[in-house]
């Protein structure tokens, strides 16, 4: 969206990339902040702008990326839980209703809003089915148009 100049280094995950980061040897990163928050909060790294299209409760203070001048900008995190092929339907719907049941409870609910995750939004099957091809063909279309090359 920028159209910046930068060089992509891949990695398996947040974690992986934090050494790098403190010791300078990249320059931006983007994580959760469940997992970045801690070393935000004692100064080990900065934070920028969140990158969901409101701001975070659990930094509040943070700006957008969208209110830091790159409108439109949104990239949210998620999370969903997947079953094989041919699952049956009723264990389906059993299982999303449990899982619906649990992310609502006042104890799941407190214990992400303590790592500065929000309230999840629960989908039904054929939502995260929809949603999942959508993302697909989003990021698709980011690589397509940042001519990115597999590594």
């Amino acid at each position: 969206m920028a159209k910046t100049d930068i060089t992509f280094v891949p990695y398996p995950g947040i974690g992986a990339a934090i050494p790098d980061l403190m010791a300078g040897r990249v320059q931006i990163a983007f994580g959760a902040i469940s997992a970045v928050g801690q070393l935000t909060a004692t100064g080990a790294l900065k934070a920028i702008a969140i990158s969901s299209p409101v701001r975070s409760d659990f930094m509040p203070e943070l700006p957008t990326v969208s209110e830091s001048g790159l409108q439109g900008f949104d990239v949210d995190g998620w999370l969903c839980l997947l079953a094989p092929a041919g699952t049956p339907e009723n264990l389906i719907a059993r299982i999303n209703k449990e899982i619906i049941k649990a992310v609502g409870s006042p104890e799941v609910v407190e214990r992400f809003s303590k790592q500065g995750i929000s309230q999840p939004e629960s989908l039904g099957p054929s939502d995260v089915s929809a949603y999942l091809r959508s993302e697909s063909d989003r990021w698709a279309n980011v690589l397509k148009n940042a001519k990115a090359k597999s590594w």
